[in-house]
């Protein structure tokens, strides 16, 4: 993460975001109608079948719970040192 990043999720952080908002101009004091939960789609678009349970066994391997936890690993990148 560059210093920039770090400087403006710390500027995210502090307590001065209701120092510049005018929260009394929000949407929702303004009493504007809440934006959808899920975009509208089109009634008309082509629908794509998913695949059957025994259309994709074949390539599920029979693993409990126990060994998928146990054989997770990390994917992620952390630096040594931050900035």
């Amino acid at each position: 993460m560059s210093e920039y990043d770090y400087r403006i999720n710390r500027e995210f952080l502090k307590d001065s975001l209701r120092k510049r908002t005018d929260f009394s101009r929000t949407d929702q004091n303004l009493g504007r109608p809440v934006p959808l939960v899920q975009k509208p789609f089109d009634p008309d678009a082509p629908r794509i079948s998913l695949a059957g349970s025994d259309q994709w066994q074949e390539f599920v391997r029979d693993i409990s719970l126990d060994q998928i936890i146990a054989n997770r690993k990390s994917r992620r990148n952390y630096a040594q040192d931050p900035p």
